[in-house]
């Protein structure tokens, strides 16, 4: 399975469409994107350059004050 394979098996099965050994798979294909993430950042600092990818989540409440 390569990069784009496990991005659009990880998109299906949050849909829920995927049965219990998909749903098994999710948290696995979760901590390989993360291993390839830090992955990426651990060569790239090495050459210095400042990258990737920043998530950030709030709360819907927030909008509400």
């Amino acid at each position: 399975m390569d990069l784009a394979n496990l991005n659009a098996f990880i998109a299906i099965a949050e849909t829920g469409s995927f049965s219990g050994a998909g749903r098994a798979l999710l948290p696995r294909a979760y901590q390989i994107l993360n291993v390839l993430d830090d992955t990426r950042r651990a060569l790239t600092n090495l050459t210095g350059e400042v990258s990737g990818r920043l998530t950030l989540a709030t709360s819907h409440h927030i909008g509400l004050q």
